[in-house]
């Protein structure tokens, strides 16, 4: 697992004008179960991720979900996911079940696959493809292609237990840096998807049925690709739920600020 400094500025938070010409819209929640039961998502690998998904769901029913952050402009980028510095309160996701199953964990992590995306090296392996629907947390990547350059930092609290093992009911926060890429790293880049426009993929969590998930994360963004001077660091409060009220729903946005730093 790597471990670094994920923020890419300590500057105090401002409030941002409701005039930028490009915005983190807030999160979304999508349901994406589908991408394991057929299709072409996982390309020469989606026949062992099915067989995978369809061995795992035998005795229990699962359901994937993945969080977002949305953008409405090409160029957006997404750094990382963590606490602000003078932002509160602290980063946190609470898991509930009304009852709780008795035949799988409420979260499900893969034993061997660690809180990243995994790898096609093992999603190529019938026996390892049912790394595919772990929980991990990430910056733009479900598939490591062996350029993954997500990292976690080096304090982050219980929350790294929710990717890393299988999770039952309670709240998982962090008072400190979590994961991120650095600037104008390619995986940071908002890309076509989601009702905003533009979306990063931040997290896949996979969970029993009837689980619910409340969280407040936050995080630093940038609007385009920075050039050499003085780049504007924004930075976001959000809220979303697993599942999302309805179907899938972008959800309010809890917090907007915006921080500047001199490169």
């Amino acid at each position: 697992m790597r471990s670094t400094s994920v923020f890419v500025s300590a500057a105090a938070a401002a409030c941002v004008s409701a005039g930028a010409s490009a915005a983190f819209v807030g999160l979304s929640v999508e349901n994406s179960t589908g991408l394991f039961t057929g299709g072409n998502h996982f390309g020469p690998n989606q026949a062992n991720v099915t067989a995978a998904w369809n061995t795992f769901t035998q005795n229990a029913n699962y359901t994937v979900y993945r969080l977002y952050a949305d953008f409405d402009t090409a160029g957006d980028q997404l750094f990382n996911i963590g606490i602000v510095p003078g932002m509160t309160p602290p980063l946190e996701i609470q898991v509930s079940h009304a009852n709780p199953p008795v035949t799988g964990p409420v979260v499900y992590n893969d034993p061997d696959n660690g809180v990243l995306a995994p790898t096609e090296a093992a999603l190529a392996d019938p026996v390892t493809a049912r790394r595919a629907f772990d929980s991990f947390a990430t910056i733009g990547m479900d598939v490591d292609n062996g350029a993954n350059q997500t990292a976690w930092g080096p304090v982050f609290g219980n929350i790294h237990g929710l990717f890393d093992v299988n999770s039952g009911v309670g709240v998982y926060s962090a008072d400190q840096d979590t994961w991120g890429v650095g600037v104008n790293d390619p995986q940071s880049f908002a890309v076509p998807g989601g009702s905003a426009g533009y979306r990063v993929l931040i997290a896949q969590f996979t969970v029993a049925d009837g689980t619910v998930l409340a969280g407040q994360l936050s995080g630093q963004w940038g609007a385009g690709t920075f050039v050499a001077g003085e780049p504007e660091i924004f930075t976001f409060t959000a809220s979303f739920f697993v599942p999302a009220p309805g179907s899938v729903a972008l959800l309010a946005l809890a917090g907007l600020t915006v921080a500047r730093r001199r490169r």
